[in-house]
């Protein structure tokens, strides 16, 4: 009970700070004020204290290494670049590269803990069901992937031919990676026959 209660706690803070800025960036319009606007002042406040306030505890719960400061790089990072970043008519090359980046990492860390959740119902191998590093990597591909589909969009050479192309070889480096990580497992020990003969046991 005191844990569920620890954890809507965290979910209220991070709710009402990414509501916080959320409003201060698209409804207010915070770039626009100077920046010893008492509101850029909170909007900067809020851009990493909404992420820490959502990633370190899942970090935490999760047990990631650096997933805390990924989220806070990349969200905030992001949240900044559309709040200050006053874009060009096209997009310089920094611009451009910087708000890639920043979208990259954004949607990796969500897609990373996405994966990590699904990981927990569908894995049946318990050293692979929390393996935070599988879903990581899984989380950068479909970021990877994403933004690639978002930025061949952008430029107008974006078919359907090509985003299946690039889904099929997303699909293979995955699966390409999941047999190198069971293959790993089977030498170390931990694979599916020594788990059910130990349970057995």
């Amino acid at each position: 009970m005191e844990q569920r209660i620890t954890q809507l706690t965290y979910a209220t803070t991070a709710s009402l700070l990414w509501a916080a800025l959320a409003y201060l960036v698209f409804w207010d319009d915070v770039g626009r004020r100077g920046v010893l606007d008492p509101r850029t002042m909170i909007a900067f406040a809020l851009l990493l204290g909404a992420p820490a306030a959502t990633f370190i505890p899942l970090s935490r719960w999760a047990s990631a290494p650096l997933y805390d400061i990924e989220g806070i790089a990349g969200w905030g990072s992001l949240g900044f670049m559309l709040a200050f970043v006053e874009p060009r008519d096209p997009l310089s090359l920094g611009q451009f590269v910087a708000f890639l980046i920043a979208l990259t990492v954004a949607l990796a860390t969500a897609a990373s803990m996405i994966a990590y959740l699904v990981g927990l119902r569908v894995v049946r191998t318990a050293a692979r069901r929390r393996d935070f590093l599988r879903a990581r990597r899984q989380g950068y591909i479909a970021a990877f992937y994403v933004v690639s589909i978002t930025v061949l969009s952008s430029v107008g050479t974006l078919t359907l031919i090509s985003a299946a192309m690039m889904l099929v070889l997303v699909i293979l480096v995955e699966l390409l990676a999941l047999a190198h990580t069971s293959r790993n497992l089977l030498r170390a020990g931990v694979g599916p026959r020594r788990a059910g003969g130990a349970g057995s046991r």
